[in-house]
């Protein structure tokens, strides 16, 4: 394989989509793709511009770093046409990877969920994936996608890249590419200086971003629950560093009734996103429904949500369990990703006025004395 130096090649002759469906019916992993469309930016440095993609709801932006060379700062404009200033969080050449930190936003930025190419078992050769961005030619400031397949997965000093066909153009250099399920796989750092050759493109596996983003810990993460025998009291785990408004969303129950989170607010809430297959979700219902059955209504609500399923199964497995909170249908996972569900069971814990607390996934097979606690602390 003969490719110009990636960082050489400054990936700045890089990346102009123009994704033209060849359907008039777009495909499920164009629709996934889609999603995070809020989450990327358009990145300027000295009158240069690339891409990048927000990646947390604190405002971190992932792009290349040889698109920011080594400058401290930079513009970053959001889909919404607002634009912030940015500082440089952390960089890497060897990675081609660098994090951009917005200013604070008291109700937080849009962000996509990252995935993992060495533990993805649909990722492999021919798969479809999707590249986003702001190319130079994007006359309209409108993120444009296009799509492609994976033909390689190189290591170039010990780096893992992710080889492919995808068609890009000057100025999605630090944009993000997509698998079909909408987690951001890669981010565009090069590709051969033949742009006519059939697999050109390289982005970098967002698996080299953990370094980066372990090189500085202000970035806030959901606090664990841990497990009742590993800690004296609930009130001992740092909750204050977990802090951020729940994005909203309305789903609607098994009988075709719309709920709307922001509609509880003034309760505290238990969000849990289940699946109707799994022992553990099970395990932790039935732990779950004795504390929701022992606070009043207008005190306490809990909340499940199950992606995925046909509407007269799901009414079939509340009917079997005598499950009595409400039970929404993400049918086409959105919440799922807005909420960065990776495991299921997973539990979100909501103060009165709607911010999250507390996280938990897996199992929870303890918690009567341990969510009473927690939820008479807040």
């Amino acid at each position: 394989m003969t490719v110009k130096s990636f960082y050489l090649v400054p990936l700045l002759t890089l990346i102009a989509l123009a994704l033209v469906l060849d359907s008039c019916e777009a495909p499920k992993y164009y629709e996934n793709a889609k999603k995070d469309s809020p989450a990327v930016v358009r990145v300027s440095i000295d009158g240069e511009m690339g891409s990048g993609v927000i990646i947390t709801r604190e405002g971190y932006v992932l792009t290349s770093k040889h698109m920011i060379g080594d400058s401290q700062s930079a513009t970053v404009m959001l889909g919404n046409g607002a634009r912030y200033p940015a500082s440089v969080a952390a960089a890497d050449d060897a990675r081609d990877l660098a994090i951009l930190r917005l200013p604070e936003n008291p109700e937080g930025y849009p962000f996509a969920a990252l995935g993992n190419p060495a533990e993805s078992d649909t990722l492999r050769l021919g798969s479809q994936v999707i590249v986003m961005g702001y190319p130079d030619d994007n006359k309209t400031d409108q993120v444009t996608l296009s799509a492609g397949k994976i033909c390689g997965f190189p290591r170039v000093n010990s780096v893992s890249f992710l080889q492919s066909d995808v068609r890009i153009n000057l100025g999605n250099s630090g944009g993000p590419m997509t698998n079909s399920e909408g987690e951001v796989i890669g981010i565009i750092s090069s590709r051969y200086t033949d742009a006519n050759k059939a697999c050109a493109v390289f982005a970098t596996a967002v698996s080299e971003a953990k370094p980066l983003l372990d090189s500085f810990t202000t970035v806030k993460q959901p606090v664990v629950l841990v497990p009742a025998e590993n800690t004296t009291s609930v009130s001992s785990l740092p909750s204050t560093s977990v802090d951020y408004l729940a994005p909203d969303f309305s789903l609607p129950t098994a009988d075709q009734r719309q709920v709307t989170l922001s509609s509880l607010r003034g309760k505290k809430v238990l969000l849990v996103f289940l699946s109707t297959t799994c022992d553990a979700c099970l395990k932790t219902m039935q732990c779950l429904l004795p504390v929701y059955a022992a606070w009043p209504r207008d005190e306490l609500e809990m909340v499940f949500v199950i992606s995925g399923g046909q509407f007269d199964d799901v009414q079939k497995w509340i009917d079997l369990y005598r499950v009595e909170c409400p039970v929404l249908l993400d049918s086409d996972g959105i919440v799922l990703n807005q909420y960065e569900v990776k495991q299921y069971p997973t539990l979100y814990f909501l103060t009165a006025d709607g911010h999250i607390k507390i996280k938990q996934s897996g199992l929870i097979d303890d918690c009567s004395k341990q969510l009473d606690t927690l939820l008479r602390q807040y």
